[in-house]
């Protein structure tokens, strides 16, 4: 039948009701508070956290609630209504497994009354369950997709995809993949294909994707292998800049050093040049430290010389500088 409580609930203040078990277990708190006399908005606040494959749901409001308020989850066929616990009098959370949603739209129903007034709010979100089996995964009207190859992840990984201003944002970023995914990002035909990539951006690293491919003129192509994270189409047209080339000779040895650096998509190895009077050198490329070293026994004649250096990134753009030196007589 219930409790009656002999309490005045015209008074103002709150309410807090908790009950506690044989063992002096408590439960969760229940507040319940008088209607405020002066007027003001009322609303219903959702925030959602995905936290590994529970989701973490909060309603609030910026006064008391009156009543408890509820939140349902709506996925299919099904609605559920989330188990609500008391943090205060303003905010109420629950918690729910990602397992119970077989893939699509979810949508979040909270009802509640503030200062005696009803008020709703509602949300959407996307979550799709993928196993070892593989799976993908299309955003965006189909302009963007992740395809998750056989043995891509661990276990069930729970995707979600998020398109903003700058590309997509595909979560969970702190997951690690096992064999990973492949993304394909379809281009508009107004855009150049020749002067953008496929750009990856998680919380260590950013760095070129995919570039344009022939046999591929409105996609671009990467492979995402450790974790998940931003994607982005950008252009990148500015060559790789080369500092100017430190030169020593001393006793029939040459010694050669200078820096890259690059805009956007990163120097390509194998596009580094070194000739020296027409002759092509074979330099060392060090990533990390984005510099070039050549040293090696080397016989040069006394007169001027005239170094060419040229580096080129992954998207093709290039850039030359050339350096005159002499070399006297030893």
């Amino acid at each position: 039948e219930g409790l009656v409580l002999p309490v005045d609930l015209s008074a103002k203040g709150i309410l807090k009701i908790s009950a506690r078990n044989f063992n002096g277990t408590s439960s969760h708190p229940v507040f319940l508070t008088a209607l405020e006399s002066k007027a003001s908005n009322t609303s219903l606040t959702i925030k959602k956290e995905f936290v590994r494959d529970f989701l973490y749901l909060s309603v609030s409001s910026h006064l008391p609630f009156t009543l408890r308020p509820s939140l349902w989850i709506v996925y299919g066929e099904e609605k559920r209504l989330v188990d609500l616990n008391a943090l205060d009098d303003r905010t109420y959370f629950g918690t729910i497994p990602l397992s119970v949603f077989g893939g699509g739209v979810v949508r979040l129903e909270a009802q509640g009354d503030v200062n005696g007034t009803g008020v709703e709010s509602f949300e959407e979100f996307s979550v799709y369950p993928i196993s070892p089996e593989g799976g993908t995964v299309v955003a965006g009207d189909g302009e963007f997709s992740i395809e998750f190859v056989p043995d891509g992840v661990y276990s069930t990984l729970y995707c979600r995809v998020e398109q903003s201003p700058e590309g997509y944002s595909v979560y969970p970023k702190d997951v690690l993949l096992k064999k990973g995914a492949i993304i394909r990002y379809a281009l508009p035909a107004s855009v150049s294909i020749a002067t953008v990539g496929l750009f990856f951006e998680d919380e260590t690293d950013f760095r070129l994707l995919g570039s344009p491919d022939p046999d591929q003129p409105g996609e671009l192509t990467g492979r995402v292998t450790r974790l998940l994270g931003d994607f982005s189409v950008l252009p990148d047209s500015i060559p790789p800049s080369i500092s100017r080339p430190s030169i020593w000779y001393w006793r029939g040895k040459l010694q050669i050093l200078f820096g890259l650096r690059d805009n956007r998509s990163d120097i390509h190895p194998d596009r580094i040049r070194i000739m020296l009077d027409n002759e092509l050198l074979i330099g060392e490329y060090d990533p990390d430290k984005k510099r070039v070293t050549f040293e090696e026994e080397l016989t040069l004649l006394p007169g001027s010389h005239e170094l060419r250096v040229e580096a080129g990134d992954r998207l093709g753009n290039t850039q030359v500088i050339t350096r005159s030196f002499s070399i006297g007589a030893q």
